[in-house]
């Protein structure tokens, strides 16, 4: 994942509009089957940390997507809030697996999104440490020049599997039935879909024909 800032983003946006805020980095846990597992990477992405007068703290990242806290959410340890649906969101002070040091300093803040189930999962950590735009764009010369980060686009549409990665566009794979487009699903993207996800596109304009009809 590449980083993209400039002064027109978060923080920034943030200070030109009277808020005492900056710009921190985030290390957000790779997904398998849509739930976070693993070890915390590197930096792979930016949020703002927003002090009010009366000394409040709050952790703002917009337009993350699906996991992420949908409205501000404040720096207070184990106060969960509401997010999507069923999922609850909090903070917690805790320390990385990885983290050798453990003494002083300032311990990580983790979000953490809740599933249907009562667990909680570790999503993404951060520290209140401060980025400036020279660190953002350190990081993103290095995504950029590094054979291991790569951008491209994939999608599915009503009828086929696509992607561009970097030149056209070309078909992976088509979808003339609705088996066809439930292998792509998962040979694509490594979406499973349950049986009752599978029967929910029942009787909908989008539902491609059961069977591939005969030439």
């Amino acid at each position: 994942m590449q980083l993209h800032v400039s002064p027109e983003n978060l923080a920034y946006t943030n200070d030109l509009h009277g808020f005492d805020a900056y710009a921190v980095s985030l290390r957000i846990r790779p997904r398998v089957q849509g739930v976070p597992e693993g070890d915390f990477p590197g930096w792979v992405n930016i949020a703002s940390i927003v002090t009010f007068p009366d000394g409040s703290k709050y952790h703002v990242d917009v337009g993350f997507g699906g996991g992420d806290a949908t409205l501000p959410l404040p720096l207070i340890e184990g106060l969960a809030h509401r997010n999507l649906g069923t999922q609850g969101i909090r903070l917690v002070r805790d320390w990385m697996p990885t983290q050798q040091k453990r003494r002083g300093g300032q311990a990580s803040d983790i979000p953490v999104p809740q599933s249907p189930e009562p667990t909680w999962n570790s999503f993404y950590a951060f520290a209140e440490l401060e980025f400036i735009q020279a660190d953002f764009e350190f990081i993103n010369c290095w995504t950029g020049h590094s054979p291991g980060f790569y951008q491209a686009l994939r999608f599915c549409s009503s009828s086929s599997c696509a992607e561009n990665l970097g030149g056209r566009t070309r078909v992976v794979q088509e979808c003339k039935t609705e088996e066809a487009r439930i292998e792509a699903l998962d040979g694509c993207f490594g979406i499973r879909l349950t049986e009752e996800e599978r029967l929910g596109i029942r009787g909908w304009v989008t539902e491609l024909p059961q069977r591939e009809s005969a030439a």
